[in-house]
């Protein structure tokens, strides 16, 4: 009888990460929504956020890694904790970036979408 208390116990903690997991993903979903045409920038943190929440702070540290690198501008820090994700290690490196290089750096977290999140974050710069 124990055995099966703790069977259902398991099985009830699973059940609630699990809606956990949905309620995050829809609440995020929604956000999507909301930002889409008016906040490019968050709206692709969103997204990348839906695959690990992991990634969210590694494209925002790359982005604005490779944002100083494109305009010329010394890189101010190292995130010491983050420098072990590659794309992170990446973006951080010395030198000036073109779009294209920048893209390349960032396409293992937004795909095809690379251009288009760099755009979206200078856009963001610049509204700030």
């Amino acid at each position: 009888m124990a055995n099966d208390n703790s069977d259902v116990y398991e099985r009830l903690t699973q059940i609630e990460c699990q809606v956990e997991e949905i309620e995050h993903r829809l609440h995020t979903l929604v956000h999507c929504v909301q930002y889409r045409n008016d906040r490019a920038y968050w709206e692709f943190l969103l997204k990348a956020s839906l695959d690990s929440e992991e990634e969210e702070p590694v494209l925002d540290l790359a982005l604005r890694a490779i944002h100083w690198r494109m305009h010329g501008q010394p890189i101010p820090m190292r995130p010491k904790y983050w420098m072990k994700h590659p794309v992170v290690r990446q973006a951080f490196q010395e030198g000036k970036l073109s779009l294209d290089e920048a893209a390349h750096i960032i396409e293992p977290l937004v795909g095809d979408k690379a251009e288009q999140a760099i755009r979206a974050f200078e856009c963001h710069l610049k509204e700030m």
